[in-house]
């Protein structure tokens, strides 16, 4: 009796079968870098026509709040270029730790479960910090968001506080969209909340005013 095995693929699992998959994949992978890139440089060209000194700042994590908390301070000024990098600080911050915390309770549960020497309480004492991290993790990353979008908005509103929201809606719900706007008003200056309340009232205020950053 042969009991030899083939090493010839079935049909429905050979490499023909899957190249199109992985093709797809990559093209997708490809397309998400090539936007992100394009993101990057269009916010980059954005600062710097809006007159953001130190506008390199965007391609650090927190020195990215607070280059975003000083187009946020144009609207209006309420220390958002302090109170956005640190609330940043602190997320980045957290992220790092839990990461290394996450890494080093990985590493023990495997060494431990090698050794057979992982019992139910180890293996507790292990997992609930785990948990309590995770949701404290994900509490402030809700937190660092609702901000992000209260600044984003300002920033909005700077161009056009009549399009704010419009603008704010369409970045949480299609995040591109927030690229479109940088690219959309790169050029067109930036107004207070005071002043477009005022140029309401008083066309004498269409004339716009310097902005200081």
């Amino acid at each position: 009796m042969d009991y030899s095995y083939s090493t010839t693929y079935s049909e429905e699992f050979s490499p023909a079968f899957f190249g199109p998959f992985f093709a797809f994949f990559i093209i997708i992978y490809l397309i998400i870098f090539a936007v992100s890139i394009a993101t990057i440089v269009i916010e980059l060209i954005y600062a710097k026509k809006q007159g953001i000194r130190n506008y390199g700042l965007l391609l650090l994590p927190i020195g990215r709040e607070y280059i975003m908390g000083q187009m946020a301070d144009v609207y209006e000024n309420k220390n958002a270029r302090k109170k956005f990098p640190i609330l940043g600080g602190i997320f980045y911050g957290v992220v790092l730790l839990g990461a290394i915390g996450l890494s080093i309770a990985l590493i023990t549960m495997t060494i431990s479960i090698d050794a057979g020497t992982l019992s139910d309480s180890s293996a507790v004492s292990l997992l609930v910090p785990m948990l309590i991290g995770y949701f404290v993790l994900f509490a402030l990353e809700i937190t660092y968001m609702v901000f992000y979008y209260i600044y984003l908005y300002r920033i909005f509103c700077a161009k056009n506080k009549n399009q704010g929201v419009m603008w704010l809606l369409l970045s949480i719900f299609i995040p591109f969209c927030q690229t479109i706007f940088f690219l959309v008003y790169m050029n067109k200056p930036s107004y207070s909340r005071a002043y477009q309340e005022a140029a309401e009232r008083q066309p004498i205020y269409q004339v716009p005013p310097p902005q200081q950053y």
